[in-house]
């Protein structure tokens, strides 16, 4: 093979290639080929080729590769072409498509067939035919799956029970069940166990409500040779219910408004509001709302966002607080109704403002105790301090030529020795009559006594 622009002889010497790269979208190209020969001289031949803008065919799947046995795959044939008319003809497992039918120069021919285990290695074929033919193909993978069988949606009228079914079919040699999983929106919900019998998986559901709406998704699996496939298919549970109220509040302010939080999977007639069994109008002193707003639900624990409803009733009253209010919802299946009990222990209103005067109370309580505590400790300890602040003196009855030492506060003066008054010798002088008296004055003078600073 010659590259583009180059011709050179085969090694037999009579022939000659040539590759060339058009460089024209359309047209016809004119290639002259001549050979010399010494005794016929020069002979030449020329060959138009006409260039044709035609792309394709191209096949395309719907499905990546390998396929379920049981599924439905679709397989695509698409060929463009701008100046020519094209025919496609598509040929895959005994299904023949043809169209020579163009959309902005593009031609489509389609084919969707249901892949049994069995078709594994059969070949799909697209063939163009214009100025020029040319084929394609592609090589079906095709590897033993289930195929599940489920019913779209179900419906289920409050309290009642519903049965859901999941049957397993196709070339499988060896297949089972996972727990079906029950989704809200998204939201995972919980798992649930089927009852298996043969190729089917029940699952039931006893006294629906609210909490039982959402999709249960049915899984099965397949073993094939090492690979394991895996299928699901889900079935939809609507419950026909009255509304369910989710919240209620009470604000107080210039106006007192009265809130609920509701939950209808059909659409609710409009709320009505009741006062003494009496039928509130819609007017400025009694204004009613109904509007839709994200709520959170619970359904089996798990917290879950949805568009609900929320009714609401402002009133403009002075003496609001004596009054009982009823609210009832209803839908095409059933009522619900809900109270605001203003005057009741159990209302909010009541229970906010016994709170407040509980809290006020247990304040005041709170600061009389503190400052009866601290009036106490300042009298002990004012009572302590002049305590300690006293001198006691403790004198006892004297004794003849017996010397105490008592514990008293030092004098500020210095103390004198009799000795130091009384001059020699003057026991000789002294009557000893006048000694015993002396004696008896000493002892009688000595007292106990309490100086106070």
């Amino acid at each position: 093979m010659c590259q583009s622009g180059v011709c050179q002889c085969l090694s037999d010497g009579r022939s000659f290639i040539l590759q060339y790269d058009a460089e024209i979208a359309r047209g016809v190209l004119q290639f002259k080929c001549s050979m010399d020969f010494k005794i016929f001289g020069t002979i030449s031949d020329c060959l138009f080729v006409t260039v044709v803008d035609i792309s394709g065919p191209f096949i395309t799947s719907n499905k990546d590769f390998p396929l379920h046995a049981g599924s439905v795959a679709e397989w695509t044939c698409k060929a463009i072409s701008r100046d020519h008319i094209i025919e496609l003809y598509m040929n895959c497992l005994e299904t023949f498509v043809q169209t020579d039918r163009s959309n902005n120069n593009t031609y489509v021919a389609k084919l969707s067939k249901r892949v049994k285990s069995s078709d594994n290695g059969t070949l799909c074929t697209c063939k163009l035919s214009s100025v020029i033919t040319s084929v394609t193909s592609i090589k079906l993978h095709i590897i033993r799956a289930p195929t599940l069988e489920t019913i779209d949606m179900i419906f289920c009228n409050n309290t009642d029970s519903v049965i859901l079914s999941c049957r397993v079919s196709g070339g499988m040699s060896e297949f089972g069940f996972s727990p079906w999983e029950h989704r809200f929106h998204g939201t995972y919900i919980r798992s649930l166990t089927g009852n298996i019998t043969g190729n089917v998986s029940f699952l039931s559901i006893d006294s629906c409500n609210y909490q039982d709406n959402g999709k249960y998704i049915c899984k099965a699996w397949n073993q094939d040779s090492q690979q394991i496939v895996r299928l699901n298919s889900s079935t939809s549970v609507i419950v026909k219910g009255p509304p369910v109220l989710v919240d209620k509040s009470v604000t107080m302010d210039t106006t007192v408004t009265l809130s609920a939080k509701f939950l209808s999977m059909q659409k609710p007639h409009k709320p009505t509001w009741y006062c003494k069994n009496r039928l509130l109008p819609n007017s400025t002193q009694f204004y009613q709302t109904m509007s839709k707003d994200i709520i959170v639900i619970r359904m089996y624990g798990e917290s879950v966002p949805y568009t609900g409803y929320i009714a609401s009733l402002t009133v403009v009253n002075e003496d609001i607080g004596r009054f009982k209010f009823m609210l009832l919802l209803r839908n095409d299946y059933g009522t619900a109704e809900t109270t605001f009990e203003l005057n009741n222990p159990g209302s909010n209103v009541f229970n906010i403002r016994l709170f407040s005067l509980v809290l006020l109370a247990v304040f005041l309580f709170l600061i009389s105790v503190i400052l009866s505590t601290v009036l106490v400790y300042r009298q002990r300890r004012d009572s302590k301090r002049k305590s300690e602040s006293r001198a006691i003196y403790f004198a006892a009855a004297g004794q003849i030529n017996n010397v105490n030492i008592y514990d008293v506060t030092t004098s500020p003066y210095e103390e004198i020795n009799d000795g130091d008054l009384v001059p020699e010798h003057s026991n000789d002088l002294i009557n000893p009559s006048d000694m015993n008296n002396t004696d008896n004055y000493e002892e009688e003078s000595v007292r106990q006594y309490l100086e106070l600073e």
